[in-house]
């Protein structure tokens, strides 16, 4: 798993000001449009960087058109417009953002600030594995998902996981373009029992898109924490960064199978075939500068971990105000992003919120105790 350093999270679109316009349309009750508000967390926090984490959440859920330039959003002050049939989603997707979005509309939040939190949106988007599944169409079934790709008959074993105590097989189609799949069969070290299934699959805008299904090869929200560490569709996004990743760590060789360099060498030609065609994609993110996914990370957690300047700003309060009302609310450092302010459980202060948003999943990464599903 790689480690994110914060001096790669400071990522500028030098480009924004083209989107800038002088104001942004009132309420629609068009599910193809939504406002979001951005709410910053820390003084030397801006817009551009929470609009680079917005781009990378959308090309994660299978939009094309989303850099500084794309006409589906409209930028004022800290308000941000989305009108998602300019951005280049499939007919399914766009289908599924709408239902999300009415859900969304008629929220108490969006009613009284004719708009939702940035973090929030981002949040349930790709942060709630039953939206994530429904916008990128990832099937019910394993076997469906399969029923469109031809296994090649070399397959890789991989006794030393970096995210698994339990051993696995790795399948995988050819790269046609930008369709590919890869198959991850999680096996009990000790019985040789199937525990689960992990997929990736290419989407046409260059991104990939992940599922967890379980030993009966039914679609589950999170990887099985006796399998694997793999945890929630958004932590395959936050570790893979988009790419076709090569083995960390040294594995034996075994019969019938690739041995270790051939396994490497394969997934290694398979992240510069793609890598090549990342480079050409227009409108898209730019897939030349992959940490920009930090900025995406980076919005989600704020959201999940507010601090007391981000919440006065959510909450139209003062900081002092913030700090009084959650006195009895314990603030605490995110290890991975140390710069960070210390924040708040965004699951423990809700109940103290002005103005009540649309409940997210209790974690955007790891198997939840409870997911939300506004689309269904």
């Amino acid at each position: 798993m790689r480690i994110l350093f914060a001096s790669l999270v400071v990522i500028s679109i030098l480009s924004i000001g083209s989107c800038i316009h002088d104001s942004v349309s009132p309420v629609s009750q068009n599910p193809a449009e939504i406002n979001l508000k951005w709410n910053p967390s820390y003084p030397n926090e801006n817009i551009e960087d929470a609009l680079t984490g917005l781009f990378w959440c959308l090309s994660h859920v299978g939009a094309h058109n989303t850099n500084a330039n794309a006409s589906g959003i409209e930028v004022s002050s800290n308000n941000i417009q989305l009108k998602t049939a300019s951005l280049g989603f499939s007919t399914q997707a766009q289908e599924s953002i709408g239902a999300l979005h009415q859900s969304i509309i008629r929220s108490q939040e969006y009613i009284q600030n004719n708009s939702i939190d940035l973090g929030r949106y981002i949040t349930l988007l790709i942060g709630a594995s039953n939206h994530y599944y429904r916008i990128t169409g990832i099937p019910a079934k394993l076997d469906q998902q399969m029923a469109n790709y031809s296994l090649l008959s070399e397959t890789g074993f991989v006794n030393n996981s970096s995210i698994s105590d339990h051993h696995r097989t790795l399948q995988f189609s050819e790269q046609k373009g930008l369709n590919q799949l890869f198959i991850s069969t999680e096996i009990d070290s000790i019985t040789g029992s199937i525990l689960e299934f992990e997929t990736m699959e290419l989407m046409d805008n260059g991104q990939f898109k992940y599922a967890i299904y379980d030993s009966d090869s039914q679609r589950i929200s999170a990887a099985l924490t006796d399998a694997s560490n793999a945890g929630k569709p958004a932590k395959c996004m936050w570790c893979h960064e988009s790419n076709v990743n090569p083995m960390f760590k040294t594995q034996n060789d075994y019969a019938g199978f690739l041995t270790f360099q051939q396994l490497q060498d394969t997934l290694v030609h398979f992240r510069s075939q793609l890598n090549s065609k990342q480079a050409f994609l227009p409108d898209g993110v730019d897939f030349s500068q992959k940490q920009a996914h930090t900025q995406m990370e980076l919005q989600y957690i704020m959201f999940k971990q507010p601090s007391p300047m981000r919440l006065a700003n959510e909450w139209n309060m003062t900081i002092n105000e913030v700090t009084q009302l959650l006195t009895n609310e314990t603030r605490f450092n995110y290890p991975e992003f140390p710069f960070l302010p210390l924040g708040y459980n965004r699951n423990d202060i809700e109940k103290h919120a002005p103005v009540r948003g649309l409940l997210t999943s209790g974690s955007v990464r790891e198997k939840s105790p409870f997911e939300v599903n506004y689309i269904d």
